[in-house]
């Protein structure tokens, strides 16, 4: 911008030009990205999730109440801690 109006930027320009940079570019800088596999069988009325832990499964739980607002569902409940085929084999 300086070359173009063939002096420096005042204080003032500055500032607002950065304030324009973060405001096109801090919405999209912070975003995390994330994945989960859920199955719904809906015979027995069952929602499985399979996400890195607890936290993010009642995420995944909270985007389908979003999704489908009329969806009750409780908060999640297990017998046992799940475990993986690879981790007994």
């Amino acid at each position: 911008m300086e070359k173009a109006s063939g002096s420096p930027l005042r204080r003032a320009e500055k500032q607002l030009l950065k304030e324009q940079v973060y405001e096109e570019l801090l919405p999209t800088s912070l975003k995390r990205t994330g994945h989960f596999l859920m199955a719904i069988d809906i015979r027995r009325k069952w929602i499985f999730i399979d996400a890195a832990s607890r936290k993010k499964a009642e995420e995944a739980l909270e985007l389908l109440r979003l999704t489908l607002v009329s969806l009750k569902v409780p908060p999640m409940a297990t017998r046992d801690r799940p475990t993986s085929d690879a981790a007994s084999g």
